[in-house]
């Protein structure tokens, strides 16, 4: 099991409840996401590794899980934006 997946179901939330988190957040961003049935299709494909993850997710989903966001479905360019927005190194 992935670790975004891992995280979203130790709270027990399904797909749709981790969007209105990500979508609240989003939203005191001043940023407006995709619909639900466009994220939900790519947090299936993150949560699986299937698609790399854009640099704005990657921080709005460490918020969502608190900071405890440490490996992500991604190639080393969005390890090293993780990495600047303080999150230090993350391992492979």
């Amino acid at each position: 099991m992935t670790e975004l997946r891992r995280l979203r179901l130790s709270r027990g939330w399904d797909p749709v409840q981790l969007i209105g988190h990500m979508k609240i957040l989003a939203a005191g961003d001043g940023v407006t996401l995709p619909k639900v049935y466009l994220l939900a299709r790519l947090v299936f494909l993150w949560e699986n590794h299937r698609a790399p993850m854009p640099t704005y997710y990657v921080g709005l989903l460490d918020r969502v899980y608190g900071g405890q966001l440490t490996t992500l479905p991604t190639l080393a360019p969005v390890r090293r934006n993780l990495a600047e927005l303080g999150r230090g190194a993350v391992a492979a």
